[in-house]
């Protein structure tokens, strides 16, 4: 398992979306939705077990991260746009996707946004539409970049200074704030040398790019999820301290097909030890 090469798909006026794949090239096509802050690199988790299970996962990067160009007025809608015309290339008519964290809704609006395309969803303490206001650090960064920018930018770009030329001291800090059962998960050598690799990938073009993609998962998406059709799993710990056991049962409450597991004891980083368990629905 390691971090793959990140590959770029030209598209209109020579903008570039950045994306890599992990597991099975023969597998079952899942699309795979980066957390925020985070990259393509952070999808290297699921790497062996999307091998096991005979799963292809292709993780696009979001404009402004890794290397996808900025897009002027990006939200949810445009980069579900942009993820369709990555299907038409490499051939994908039909496939799964996989929301973490702040990719949730993204998984969700790929659900919404392209029914005939997506037959499944997974989300894992994942936010939601409607629900990301809920997770502080978006909150703050969100409302920063829409109505503060003179602050936003000097703080959010030292930030970005500070995990690219310091990942390991940066990753630290953050894993520091996570409660027992994510810390004894992140401890694990491998899984925090990818954890620096993915904040450097991150912030690649520096801050603008996270500070845009807190923008669009704090802005009213307007998408229905009572109108997803594809069947939807989800998991959810409840001493995750990231995003509150509370949104992902107001996503349950949403989808009119939903299978949900509630897991005691168990926090934001589930996915990791769960990653086949998750990627075998898809099969």
């Amino acid at each position: 398992m390691a971090v793959s090469p990140s590959l770029a798909l030209t598209l209109a006026r020579g903008r570039l979306l950045g994306y890599a794949e992990y597991g099975d090239p023969n597998g079952t096509p899942v699309v795979s939705f980066h957390g925020w802050p985070g990259s393509q690199a952070q999808t290297a988790r699921y790497d062996d077990a999307a091998k096991a299970e005979g799963v292809r996962l292709i993780a696009p990067e979001r404009p402004g991260i890794g290397l996808s160009d900025p897009r002027p007025g990006a939200s949810l809608h445009t980069h579900i746009d942009d993820v369709a015309l990555l299907l038409d290339a490499l051939e994908i008519d039909s496939l799964g996707v996989l929301g973490v964290s702040g990719g949730g809704p993204y998984a969700l609006a790929a659900a919404a946004l392209l029914p005939d395309r997506v037959s499944r969803v997974a989300l894992v303490s994942a936010l939601a539409p409607g629900s990301m206001g809920e997770t502080r650090l978006i909150r703050a960064t969100g409302w920063l970049g829409m109505h503060a920018r003179s602050l936003f930018r000097p703080g959010f770009g030292a930030a970005a200074l500070f995990a690219r030329f310091d990942p390991p001291h940066a990753v630290g800090l953050a894993f520091d704030t996570l409660p027992p059962c994510d810390k004894q998960i992140v401890a694990d050598p491998f899984i925090r040398e990818l954890s620096i690799a993915d904040a450097q990938q991150a912030f690649l073009q520096g801050g603008r790019g996270l500070r845009d993609d807190a923008v669009s998962l704090l802005s009213d998406p307007e998408i229905d999820l009572s109108a997803i059709i594809a069947p939807v799993n989800l998991w959810h710990g409840d001493a995750d301290t990231i995003v509150p056991i509370a949104t992902g049962r107001r996503n349950e409450a949403q989808l009119r097909d939903v299978t949900a597991t509630w897991l005691p004891g168990e926090g934001h980083y589930l996915v990791i030890p769960r990653a086949a368990e998750i990627l075998r629905v898809f099969r």
